[in-house]
């Protein structure tokens, strides 16, 4: 829990291009504070009512209100899901239902996140961004190309698809995230908005590789699935350095399957290993 640590931590919002915000002082905060600033990251966590006609406007209101930079618990990791819930359309703690695509919601997030001191910001990364964009990752290759792959299937297969998750440490990009907020806070928030860049694109892309390799390995040793899974490959599905390695080493079981994989492994070639994750040079807008 973070006491006093808030009252200095203003004036960059201008830096980052949204509207700067008032200043701020403990004495806005009710007294003790930790119990209220419990509460206010419950419901930012919560799902938008459907019934509350004025839901979505005390959801916005809440992410100006001063209670968030009041001493307590972080609100850092509740702001960036309740970003990824709206930007991005992913769910919440616990299967909870997404947000409207609002910047008023987004937006808004990454200038509270600004008011925080640094080091909350890159903890509250940890914890609420870094897990969720592998989630979202793993969401979009199964929507997008896994599930479609696998109707034809057998029910096992088909089962296989819909439940999998990785049984290994994924590497992923979500660190070097992480370590660009530790580095430089200001510049790395301000490419995660909507006129910022594509910083979020540039992490999922190696994520969903890494997902996508791992998602090969375990079905190597079912044919059915693992010919589905060369097709979506050869038909294009975000694939790149890991999926080409896992490719090159897969067994092959029978002439259908060698086949298939050959046809993976010629339609990708050999792709370069990503770059390491950087901020634009010079940022979009400011040149």
């Amino acid at each position: 829990m973070r006491v006093g640590l808030r009252t200095t931590c203003l004036g960059v919002a201008g830096t980052l291009g949204l509207a700067a915000p008032p200043a701020f002082s403990q004495e806005h905060c009710p007294d003790p504070s930790p119990p209220a600033v419990y509460a206010a990251i419950e419901a930012l966590d919560a799902p938008l009512s459907r019934f509350e006609p004025h839901a979505l406007a005390s959801r916005i209101t809440l992410l100006d209100a001063p209670i968030l930079l009041c001493d307590g618990p972080s609100p850092a990791p509740a702001l960036f899901r309740l970003f990824l819930r709206s930007r991005y359309g992913i769910r919440g703690p616990s299967g909870r239902d997404s947000l409207p695509e609002d910047p008023d919601l987004f937006e808004r997030a990454l200038r509270t996140l600004q008011r925080l001191p640094p080091e909350e910001v890159a903890e509250g990364a940890r914890v609420g961004l870094a897990p969720g964009l592998v989630d979202m990752a793993l969401e979009r290759l199964r929507r997008d190309w896994w599930v479609p792959a696998a109707s034809g299937l057998s029910p096992r297969a088909r089962q296989f698809i819909e439940s999998w998750q990785p049984t290994e440490s994924i590497p992923t990009a979500t660190g070097d995230l992480v370590a660009l907020l530790e580095r430089s806070p200001k510049a790395t928030l301000f490419a995660m908005t909507t006129g910022g860049g594509s910083l979020v694109n540039d992490v999922v892309a190696p994520v969903q590789d890494a997902l996508f390799a791992a998602m090969l390995r375990d079905a190597s040793n079912h044919p059915e699935l693992l010919r589905a899974l060369c097709g979506v490959v050869a038909d294009g599905a975000p694939a790149g350095a890991a999926v080409a390695t896992v490719l090159a080493g897969l067994p092959s079981p029978d002439p259908e399957t060698a086949a298939s994989i050959q046809r993976a492994r010629d339609t990708l070639g050999s792709p370069a290993a990503p770059r390491p994750l950087q901020l634009p040079a010079v940022p979009p807008g400011r040149i």
